[in-house]
């Protein structure tokens, strides 16, 4: 049941980027229907939420730090974009030590996927409202 919900939760961002794409492209119906389809999606994870374990602050011991981390290098990418130079990490991966001599300069690209990020955001933060 658990990972019929965890299933469950992204369908709804997916329905979301579809149904922006399709506004995007000016198609009416395909839009409604992808609406639909999110919205039924939408009342699905918040009934399979209810039967999955919560979990709060008090769970955890009162000394637990929560935290998380990140790093631009790993996320941006564009690093010869808007007037972005280059890094010690590029200098470093520039001279083919990395596996397979990868670099940064894509990374998750997020520095042109912000737009897709910021909608994945907002209906997370959509579903959490209504669990």
């Amino acid at each position: 049941m658990l990972l019929l919900a965890s299933v469950a939760s992204i369908l709804p961002c997916l329905c979301f980027l579809r149904f922006c794409h399709s506004i995007s492209k000016g198609s009416e119906m395909s839009s409604l229907s992808s609406l639909l389809l999110l919205q039924l999606l939408a009342l699905a994870v918040a009934v399979l939420g209810q039967k999955s374990p919560k979990f709060s602050r008090d769970d955890f011991p009162s000394d637990f730090v929560f935290g998380a981390g990140t790093s631009a290098y790993q996320v941006e990418g564009a690093a010869a974009e808007d007037g972005r130079t280059p890094s010690l990490w590029d200098a470093f991966t520039h001279e083919g030590k990395m596996p397979g001599n990868s670099t940064g300069d894509v990374a998750a690209d997020g520095y042109h996927k912000h737009k897709a990020t910021i909608s994945l955001f907002l209906i997370s933060l959509l579903i959490n409202l209504l669990l």
